[in-house]
């Protein structure tokens, strides 16, 4: 599963020195834009019949009655980061997570090639970097970016190898032009931890491991019950042996309807569970929530798929261990 000017704010000094987000005392870990206190809730809202990003967004909220912490957007290549829905985002008080991607906007239009990214020699590509980074400069106090979310999925993008380059290449410079920005991978979670060294761009270029998962349960036993923490348990090791801080960049669970609440394989169950984990995994840094219809009545990846599902979400948002506030 993948995703005129506007007014930017502009970083303070005291922004410009160490961009630390204000805290509630939940995970703590160093990264080198400052310190995080707090493990972020977000949300990737994606906009259902005639709804707008932003609506989306705020619909969702309204649903769990509280903020989210992150707005979790997708960006194509040639997308302005400067998008009404990005920085209405920011000036509602949300931290941006912007992924972007080397396929275009328009999907009619070729796609930018790995290699191209990574090669310093390419100077339109290169100067598209530039600009994407002088942007993020002065976008919000706090960015969390990643470039080309599950790389794995992509097809006619490149080799692992030249996804690794092209990271380097685009973490060497944001981390030039715009010190708030904090670099998260997000690789899926059947990657750990077998296969991720080929994907992973090194220690060096990232601040955040991140990971996407899924509970793709349909009641058959193609599709098993998986629990957040056994989707998560593996990326979460890995990146716990290389003294990372620990992102849940995309998660969410189908539904049974079939299924009474409160059961051991009914999503509000999956959610409840999911919050007491995380309180266990200190390292955790931000749960994003992916809310969206699925392929199928069974897969319905919204919060609100049922009542209990949504009485679920209401008691994480007022968690004292999420900070939803996003006060900045």
């Amino acid at each position: 599963m993948t995703e005129p000017a506007r007014r930017a704010r502009s970083l303070s000094p005291l922004f410009a020195a160490a961009a630390i987000v204000s805290t509630l005392g939940a995970c703590t870990s160093e990264v080198h834009v400052g310190t995080e206190r707090r493990c972020l809730l977000g949300v990737h809202a994606t906009p259902i019949a005639a709804e707008t990003r932003t609506r989306a967004l705020e619909d969702v909220e309204a649903l769990v009655g509280g903020k989210f912490a992150v707005d979790r957007e997708y960006l194509g290549w040639d997308a302005s980061f400067t998008e009404s829905y990005v920085v209405e985002g920011v000036a509602s008080g949300h931290i941006p997570f912007l992924s972007w991607s080397s396929r275009r906007t328009d999907t009619t239009l070729p796609v930018v090639p790995w290699a191209d990214v990574a090669d310093e020699t390419n100077e339109p590509v290169q100067s598209r970097i530039r600009d994407v980074a002088d942007t993020l400069a002065t976008l919000a106090p706090t960015v969390l970016f990643t470039y080309q979310s599950q790389p794995e999925d992509e097809v006619g993008l490149g080799t692992p190898e030249d996804y690794v380059r092209a990271w380097q290449r685009v973490a060497t410079v944001i981390r030039e032009r715009a010190p708030n920005v904090v670099l998260v991978t997000s690789l899926k979670t059947g990657l750990y931890p077998v296969d991720v060294d080929r994907w992973y761009p090194g220690d060096d270029y990232v601040d955040w491991i991140g990971a996407s998962g899924w509970n793709w349960y349909t009641g058959s036993p193609e599709s098993p019950w998986r629990t957040f923490a056994s989707i998560f348990v593996g990326a979460r090791e890995w990146a716990a042996a290389r003294g990372k801080p620990f992102a849940v960049t995309a998660t969410a669970s189908s539904e049974h309807l079939s299924v009474e609440p409160g059961s051991a394989q009914a999503k509000d169950t999956w959610v409840r569970e999911l919050a007491a984990t995380v309180e266990g995994w200190p390292e955790v840094q931000c749960v994003i929530f992916w809310n969206g219809p699925g392929e199928t009545d069974v897969r319905d990846w919204r919060i609100d798929s049922s009542e209990a599902s949504l009485v679920a979400f209401r008691e994480i948002v007022v968690n004292p261990y999420f900070d939803v506030s996003a006060v900045q």
